[in-house]
């Protein structure tokens, strides 16, 4: 959790960063304690004085523990070529 949060954490305090996302899908099972999500990304953010961006698609699986849902997978992919 440590490693995640600060991933994060340095990802959302770089210059200008702006981040969007939402899903374009999602299914929950019937149990109702498990679910996944289909979605698109957007980031940009001020590097070395240009604007760096990048966008792409990700998905999360959602699991319901003690009437919470908590994140049990999740992965993006940039839709730009490398480099």
């Amino acid at each position: 959790h440590a490693a995640v949060a600060a991933t994060w954490a340095q990802l959302l305090s770089l210059p200008g960063v702006a981040l969007t996302c939402g899903p374009t899908y999602i299914e929950a099972a019937a149990g109702g304690d498990l679910a996944f999500e289909i979605g698109t990304y957007a980031l940009g953010f001020d590097r070395d004085g240009k604007r760096a961006e990048d966008r792409g698609k990700y998905v999360v699986v959602w699991k319901r523990l003690d009437g919470t849902w908590k994140a049990a997978a999740d992965i993006l992919n940039s839709d730009l070529p490398a480099g």
